[in-house]
């Protein structure tokens, strides 16, 4: 097993994409690592909730590959590309879902939803934990990265996802920083 702590890569991914492509809401590595995405050209739409959200009282899900949650698009009868009502659409998301979050958010039954346009040349940063939705609303071509945020490994949130749901990760993990056999 590789071993990294710190800010020391995760995963790197280089992505294309085509318009009315995207992810249903999710959050990565189980909400264990932070990331970043840098668009090198193309436009993306994201929209953050932040790990205190209580989904069911929204009556939202995160995205499941049975519920086409990373699929998104289909094939009409007559061929037309277009969305599906029961998959996981990040279109639908994007229309139906997040003007119901914003609507809850003015009346302060949703907090902290936010909404980011991202253009070629700039960065988003997604924290740990944070539950997000992409919308790729051109052609576009972008690098991501996850990563173990140094600062935070031992956050009681974090630490505790990490252990609960990457047990043989976390002991790994402690393994590396009680020897010292990491790279600062």
């Amino acid at each position: 097993m590789e071993r990294f702590v710190g800010q020391q890569r995760l995963t790197s991914n280089f992505s294309s994409h085509l318009p009315r492509s995207g992810s249903w809401l999710h959050v990565d590595h189980r909400g264990c690592f932070s990331g970043w995405n840098t668009l090198l050209f193309g436009k993306k739409k994201w929209v953050f909730l932040p790990p205190s959200t209580d989904l069911d009282k929204l009556g939202l899900s995160l995205a499941s590959p049975e519920k086409g949650g990373t699929v998104g698009r289909t094939k009409s009868k007559n061929g037309e590309d277009s969305p599906r009502e029961d998959i996981q659409c990040p279109i639908r998301f994007m229309t139906d879902v997040l003007a119901d979050l914003r609507g809850k958010s003015e009346s302060g039954e949703v907090d902290g939803l936010v909404e980011v346009v991202q253009l070629p040349g700039q960065t988003v940063f997604v924290p740990a934990g944070w539950f997000h939705c992409v919308l790729n609303l051109e052609v576009g071509c972008a690098i991501a990265e996850s990563f173990l945020p140094r600062g935070q490994i031992f956050e009681k949130e974090l630490w505790g996802r990490l252990c609960g749901q990457q047990p043989a990760f976390a002991h790994v993990l402690r393994e590396c920083l009680a020897e010292g056999s990491y790279e600062r």
